[in-house]
């Protein structure tokens, strides 16, 4: 299990008990929530932490991200590492990236990848295997979604202009090859749990109009060969898969952000992919309910989180549709959904925060996440040792 330093700029430690409207019982699973928020030496633009990955008991890689208001421009981004639990942060001054994000992977504490673009487009893929002291170059590719699951095989994606690609290596990134995929022409998500099954999910156009755009998945056991495609079933145009996991072969869910204020909807599956659900419960999703993160540490017990908050785009002429970003706004609506019941009922707790990305860690989950005032903010949530977390 990770465990966070004790020298925190900032510590809030809480236990919430639960008690179910629905079941007339108290839940018998409360659960530790502890807020680190941290400040970073050298980084000239970014301000929050993105994608997180944590490879030791104090160590974190992420990717750091700034997003401006309107008209500012289309964002910043960059690798960021802290080895003091989030207390600290550094730069990877090379992995600078304007308008698109580099991406991360790492097995353990020693190997990881990076990929990314320089300011003059010249793509690159970097391995270390000394904790990210020295960096390589193996590749030039840019691959976004990257995931390695062993020491050869990596996926992700990359775009060649026109739509998304499905990247595959099998000699630890040094050659990538690169395959279309049937329905899909933008992947947001890529997520493998071995060598040979995983799945991706990503959007389709079928018409001109950004409002017909329809969320797919598709789902392979031979390593991406071949692919079974699923659609998402849903009354409105999808703007982006914000999040996909799956906790095994069969059980998974999936996060679809919508276009103007219409918020997010959570999915899902029980027979690996082949058909997606969306949860009954109204109160969790919808029109100005932005969902963001949904992970399970096995069938039963799951977090998601989110923020309550009406997003007003401007809608400029000539655009059939914008996507509202409500991660650049204040964060006091904040909410935890906590579920011990394999996710049929979820039952919220407020949180002055948004999240943005979390790892299962030991008993519970890592996450990194934006505050008021607090920026390079990491959240942490451990179980009690009377509950059993075995997936």
């Amino acid at each position: 299990m990770i465990a966070f330093g004790h020298r925190f700029l900032s510590l809030l430690g809480l236990v919430f008990g639960f008690a179910s409207a629905m079941h007339g019982q108290t839940s018998t699973a409360p659960f530790e929530v502890s807020w680190a928020a941290g400040s970073c030496r050298n980084c000239e633009i970014v301000r929050n932490v993105g994608e997180v990955q944590f490879t030791g008991d104090r160590t974190v890689w992420a990717v750091g991200w700034y997003f401006p208001t309107e008209g500012q421009g289309a964002g910043d981004n960059s690798i960021i590492h802290s080895s003091d639990s989030g207390q600290h942060w550094t730069e990877l001054a090379k992995s600078r990236m304007h308008a698109v994000e580099p991406s991360l992977s790492f097995l353990d504490g020693k190997v990881g990848w990076i990929s990314g673009m320089g300011l003059d487009a010249s793509p690159w893929v970097l391995r270390t295997r000394d904790a990210g002291s020295h960096w390589t170059k193996i590749s030039d590719h840019f691959v976004q979604n990257m995931h390695f699951v062993d020491q050869k095989t990596g996926v992700g994606d990359e775009f060649d202009g026109n739509r998304n690609l499905f990247a595959k290596t099998t000699d630890g990134g040094r050659n990538w090859t690169t395959s279309t995929l049937p329905g899909v022409k933008f992947i947001h998500k890529v997520f493998f749990i071995s060598p040979q099954v995983g799945w991706v999910a990503g959007t389709a156009d079928i018409s001109d109009d950004l409002n017909d755009r329809v969320a797919v998945v598709l789902r392979t056991t031979d390593g991406g060969r071949h692919w079974a495609s699923s659609q998402v079933p849903s009354q409105e145009g999808v703007a982006d898969i914000r999040d996909l996991y799956f906790l095994n072969e069969s059980i998974g869910w999936l996060i679809t952000w919508h276009y103007n204020n219409n918020g997010t909807h959570l999915y899902r599956t029980t027979d690996g992919g082949k058909s997606w659900t969306i949860h009954p419960d109204a109160t969790i999703q919808g029109g100005g309910r932005w969902l963001s993160v949904v992970r399970f540490l096995n069938p039963k017990i799951g977090f998601a989180f989110s923020r309550d908050e009406e997003v007003m785009p401007t809608v400029e002429p000539g655009v059939a549709a914008v996507i509202a970003n409500p991660e650049t706004g204040p964060t006091q609506s904040g909410r935890i959904l906590y579920t011990d019941d394999g996710g049929e009922y979820w039952q919220p707790r407020s949180l002055a925060g948004w999240v943005y990305d979390c790892q299962v860690v030991g008993r519970g989950l890592g996450c990194s996440a934006s505050r008021d005032n607090t920026p390079f903010s990491i959240l942490r949530i451990v179980l009690p040792e009377s509950v059993g977390t075995s997936r």
